[in-house]
């Protein structure tokens, strides 16, 4: 007997997803929507787009640029905002076909970091599919040419529960920490900042976890003893020892540009080599999030800064701060700063 691999047929004019049983899944019109709608999650962590078939599953367009590939569903205009509990209502599929190339084989998705994955053929019997989740052919989506070639393919699935499942969130790391911005360390507060950006907070006081309440005591500026002159005569007089830096880099030229619906370009210059951070977020005085740009080196002569902010929420206005370290870990911090995300095209 030939081997049956999972295929889905192309129904009617379905070009986008299709399924094959009804679901006891929730019903897009359970919350007023239908089959097709894209939808994001307003004041949310997670702004990124997705699209529900009608058996109350979703499938998630992990970059702008995939999501560039489906024009005829008219792009950010289209799409719906909705709360983040209507979103996760819709449980988050993994599993793609593509249907423009009429290709039978399933292929899981393995999301790998901000906005990469691989696809793994799921080399499976259809019945053994059915087995392990009777529901699998209703959480199928079909996707074309351009985002089939997009991913680098990777080695077999031998099973459907080897496929991860999409978890929110998952990307570049972020780590829960206590702020104290070095020039009013009174206005301490909790953000979340990405691993690369995380060695440079600490070396300025921030602490990991939630705030306690308390306020680091200042590091005591250390105290250069010239070395013993020496004898006998002639007097030899020694090298000083160099004085450490303790001037934090100094910030100006504060500029936002490129803003769109859910992007914008922060750029700043320093009068020193130092890196770029950008702490931000929806409430003034409040930064839940951080993004890290250029590193910091021995004679990499970074006195421009540019950091881009993605996958921000349409028609929102974001406060900010930005922040600069140099090679001897003087971090120099902006005043609050402001803009608003246009709205969508």
């Amino acid at each position: 007997m030939n081997k049956k691999y999972l295929f889905i047929p192309i129904l009617g004019l379905l070009l986008f997803f299709v399924g094959i049983n009804l679901s006891d899944a929730v019903k897009p019109n359970d919350h007023g929507l239908k089959e097709g709608d894209l939808i994001s999650a307003i004041f949310s962590d997670d702004p990124d787009v997705y699209i529900i078939n009608e058996y109350g599953y979703k499938r998630l367009f992990l970059n702008p640029e995939i999501f560039e590939f489906y024009g005829h569903l008219g792009g950010f205009f289209n799409v719906k905002v909705v709360t983040p509990e209507v979103r996760d209502a819709f449980e988050t599929s993994v599993y793609f076909r593509n249907c423009e190339n009429n290709d039978e084989k399933v292929y899981g998705v393995q999301v790998e970091g901000e906005d990469i994955g691989i696809l793994r053929w799921l080399d499976i019997e259809a019945s053994a599919a059915l087995d392990e989740d009777p529901e699998f052919f209703k959480k199928v989506f079909c996707i074309n040419n351009n985002e089939f070639n997009w991913y680098p393919k990777g080695d077999s699935f031998k099973s459907v529960k080897d496929v991860p499942k999409y978890s929110r969130g998952k990307g570049q790391e972020k780590t829960f920490i206590c702020h104290y911005p070095p020039d009013n360390p009174e206005n301490y507060h909790e953000i979340r900042v990405a691993t690369p950006a995380l060695k440079a907070h600490l070396a300025h006081g921030d602490v990991l976890g939630p705030c306690t309440g308390e306020i680091p005591s200042p590091t005591p500026t250390p105290t250069v003893t010239p070395s013993p002159t020496a004898t006998p005569t002639p007097t030899i007089t020694p090298t000083p020892t160099p004085t450490p830096d303790t001037t934090p880099p100094i910030i100006s030229d504060i500029t936002v540009s490129n803003i769109i619906s859910n992007a914008a370009s922060i750029s700043w210059v320093t009068d020193e080599d130092s890196d770029s951070v950008v702490d931000y977020g929806v409430f003034s005085g409040s930064y839940s999030f951080s993004e890290t740009g250029s590193t910091v080196a021995s004679g990499s002569d970074i006195f421009e800064h540019a950091v881009g902010l993605t996958g921000l929420g349409a028609s929102t206005s974001y406060y900010f701060m930005v922040s600069s370290t140099d090679l001897d870990n003087n971090i120099g911090t902006s005043s609050e700063q402001t803009f608003t995300t246009s709205i969508l095209p």
